[in-house]
């Protein structure tokens, strides 16, 4: 999959283009894409697009009764098509991936079979847990035929291999086994002595049922036969990992890096700690390079994404502009502030300050706490305040009482000395000051819509644009970021 494209569905009014492409050696290169949008932010809309294109004719079997025919099922699936129209509109909807067009009358189109949906309809705690649902026929595609996916053997493989993770890789004392009065139920043991098989959701917690629940579709994924031509399966993996806790979420990371060398994934999160980790992780798995960072934010209704692509840096976006930026070039003005931007908003994810909707609330929070933060880098890595917490803490418990008191007075000189983030908040408090970087962000392709900006200001901009790559292009140092 190459774009996605959205207008009129659900929660998005438009989405533009969502890319999973980049450039490589002067070709386009399909991608996994980790997408962060806060909650409400339109992933949920994103993989219910992607579900409708390619699922339409299976979805329609389970939301109309097949007893329903003619003009009456007609009917009955044009009502069914319209409750996607975004806010009630009478407008249509369309989604567009590739090239293909899919809308509220334009149904005919070639799908896919090898996409492949986890979302949060799949991990709503349920009273059992039913491998059928987990891979029903509305987001499990793939060649495997349904009757040798839900087969004995097929089935007794899955587990399998779902309790050896959950035994060696998640350190969990729950296993799994099939119920022998029912075909497709699976029972949990390891709670309170029990084989646990109804009231799943009252006897045991969330984030349980939701690893079971994941490891079961992941695994699921082993089986399926390998493709031609460098082909891939598309994976979809919308917040599947909110009610985990952050050990599982670091284990859940590792593995959806491993599907991402194997598969094309589009993972979405609204939690900037998990888009850290995967940040974090792929960087230190070498495949920093198979993933795109997108985040969304929404401007007048338009969910607009922005990507971390390691090949747009300040420089490269200098050189189509013969190395300078001058105040009269409009285009370049505003390829500036857009890179700008995008640098504020990944330098946030590193402080974990959040990402706001409007980048001139991030200049605000920036400023506002920036005497309260740290960030410095070393070699490869990235320091901030929550490793000063973490060095404080192991001080405490490990350092001998008369030397304490100055081992964190060293440490607190070590992190004043070093420290970036005066610097940055002073440099963004006289820009704000110009009024060059009170960004709208739709007003990039709206010359003259700003105010005028010197030569001198460009450079200001510049020098701090290259210290904000410096930092969002290095790996974290550790965990806390995580939390």
């Amino acid at each position: 999959m190459k774009k996605i494209t959205i207008s009129n569905f659900k929660g998005i009014k438009t989405l533009p283009d969502l890319s999973l492409t980049r450039s490589q050696d002067g070709c386009e290169k399909e991608v996994n894409l980790l997408l962060y949008a806060e909650n409400g932010g339109g992933k949920t809309s994103i993989s219910e697009a992607i579900r409708l294109f390619h699922f339409a004719s299976n979805i329609e079997n389970e939301m109309i009764n097949p007893y329903i025919v003619g003009e009456e099922r007609e009917a009955a699936k044009q009502d069914w098509l319209n409750s996607y129209l975004h806010n009630k509109s009478i407008n249509l909807f369309e989604i567009g991936i590739d090239d293909a067009k899919f809308s509220s009358i334009n149904t005919s189109v070639s799908p896919s079979t090898y996409i492949f949906v986890l979302d949060r309809s799949l991990l709503i705690p349920t009273s059992k847990i039913d491998i059928e649902k987990i891979i029903s026929k509305t987001h499990f595609g793939g060649p495997t035929p349904r009757e040798v996916l839900l087969s004995p053997i097929a089935i007794e493989l899955v587990l399998d291999e779902v309790n050896r993770m959950l035994e060696y890789d998640f350190k969990e004392s729950i296993r799994i086994d099939r119920v022998e009065t029912t075909e497709y139920i699976v029972g949990i043991k390891g709670i309170q002595d029990e084989f646990i098989t109804e009231n799943i959701d009252k006897k045991v917690n969330e984030a349980n049922q939701n690893l079971i629940k994941i490891l079961i579709f992941i695994n699921y994924l082993k089986l399926l036969p390998q493709l031609q031509d460098n082909a891939k399966y598309f994976i979809v993996l919308d917040d599947v990992m909110s009610s985990l806790d952050l050990a599982n979420r670091i284990i859940l990371a590792r593995i959806i890096i491993s599907l991402g060398k194997e598969h094309q994934l589009l993972v979405m999160t609204h939690n900037v700690g998990f888009y850290n980790l995967i940040k974090h992780l792929s960087a230190s798995n070498n495949s920093s390079y198979d993933w795109n960072l997108t985040s969304l934010y929404m401007h007048d209704g338009t969910h607009m994404p922005y990507s971390k692509n390691n090949d747009d840096s300040v420089d490269s976006l200098l050189a189509k502009y013969d190395g300078v930026i001058l105040p009269s070039n409009g285009d370049a003005v505003n390829a500036m502030r857009k890179k700008f931007e995008n640098l504020l908003h990944e330098f946030a994810k590193i402080l974990v300050t959040g990402v706001q909707e409007e980048t001139s609330n991030l200049i605000e929070q920036i400023i506002k706490v920036g005497n309260g933060l740290y960030c410095y880098t070393d070699g490869g890595n990235i320091y901030t305040h929550f490793d000063l917490i973490k060095k404080i803490s192991t001080l405490a418990h490990s350092c001998p009482q008369h030397l304490l008191q100055s081992k964190i007075i060293n440490l607190f000189q070590k992190y004043d000395c070093n420290n970036q983030i005066p610097w940055i908040s002073e440099t963004i408090k006289n820009l704000k000051t110009y009024q060059k970087v009170i960004l709208h962000q739709g007003s990039h392709d709206q010359i003259g819509s700003l105010p005028v900006i010197s030569s001198k200001e460009i450079a200001i901009t510049l020098d701090l644009m290259r210290k904000l790559e410096e930092i969002a292009k290095r790996n974290s140092s550790s965990f806390p970021y995580f939390i």
